[in-house]
């Protein structure tokens, strides 16, 4: 998988693309949906949804399901376009039947990816090195019971996981928060959010610093939501409504599967953004919205820096101004 290093816009090109900051963490890519059907190994029901997506050597890369019928399926892709993920796509080798796949990169080449059996609910863990053969680890199931969308964070310094699964008690999405020393054997830690949620993705920050998106449920429709906390038992929520809601006319009221790229510093040079988070706009297709201000920005509840921490939102303004700078290459 070789490709001519390219940048995705000029410089020029790259400010006038930055969003305006009136309009919020996120905004939303005019040309949505950007992942749909386009292969025969694909679903008709739902094409491109739940991606768990990397940047390796300036390339998006990852992993999404595809569903026909009762038939789902974990497909693989690569694109070196934020804003066309049908660019490059691969069948893996996990047997049909699972769903919400959700990987963490191990090291430079090794990813492991959490999925859920459809027919008995049990989560999986399973283990790639070329990103279409896998293998499963654990000797079984992770956990059992009808669970589904796990968002999985590993701290490689520390050796430890954490997790945010979603489970349905009584016909209500509820998100828990679960840890773990080796990946395998997971304890629960009880309902990480207040109200109907799933659809999780985490992130740890620091040693005490956690960021979660998901899919919060109300008022009828579902919507992107955030919140941070020092543990994902202890997630204090932030903006409801990150996307503002329902304003593209492909998107129902099932916004949810949020999937947040990071673009590294060393290749901001072939993006125009620093954060694209993807999301499930009609339960079917993927669509991107897009922000220089971080990821946290706008879903932290602020509070004082400890003495002698830096402060890290540490304004707009300079945020921007770093920003320009690294497109100028200064």
């Amino acid at each position: 998988m070789a490709f001519p290093l390219r940048p995705l816009c000029t410089v020029a090109l790259c400010m006038l693309l930055l969003p305006a900051v009136s309009a919020g963490a996120y905004e939303k890519y005019a040309g949505n949906p950007v992942g749909a059907r386009t292969e025969a190994f694909e679903g008709s029901d739902a094409a491109m949804t739940e991606t768990s997506l990397f940047v390796e050597n300036d390339t998006i890369v990852g992993w999404y399901r595809t569903k026909s019928g009762q038939t789902s399926r974990i497909a693989y892709l690569w694109t070196r376009d934020p804003y066309d993920l049908d660019a490059h796509k691969r069948e893996t080798d996990i047997p049909a039947g699972y769903a919400y796949p959700y990987a963490v990169r191990i090291d430079a080449t090794t990813y492991d990816l959490f999925a859920v059996q459809l027919s008995s609910g049990a989560l999986y863990r399973f283990r790639t090195t070329d990103r279409v053969h896998f293998s499963r680890l654990c000797g079984g199931p992770v956990l059992t019971g009808a669970k589904e969308n796990p968002a999985v964070a590993y701290d490689a310094a520390q050796g430890t996981w954490d997790m945010l699964l979603e489970d349905n008690e009584g016909g209500r999405f509820r998100l828990r928060a679960y840890t773990s020393a080796d990946g395998c054997a997971w304890t629960d830690h009880g309902y990480a959010i207040p109200g109907s949620n799933g659809n999780g993705w985490l992130v740890k920050e620091g040693p005490a610093r956690y960021v979660a998106l998901y899919g919060a449920f109300g008022g009828g429709a579902w919507r992107i939501a955030g919140a941070s906390g020092p543990s994902p038992s202890d997630l204090t929520v932030g903006d409801p409504d990150l996307l503002g809601g329902i304003t593209q006319g492909w998107e129902d009221t099932h916004l949810s599967d949020p999937d947040v790229v990071i673009v590294p510093e060393g290749s901001l040079q072939y993006f125009d953004h620093h954060v694209y988070l993807y999301y499930t706009g009609d339960q079917k297709r993927t669509g991107v919205a897009v922000s220089d201000m971080g990821v946290e920005e706008g879903i932290e509840v602020p509070a004082e820096p400890a003495a002698g921490e830096a402060w890290r939102g540490e304004g707009i303004a300079a945020r921007m101004l770093g920003i320009l700078r690294r497109l100028l290459g200064r």
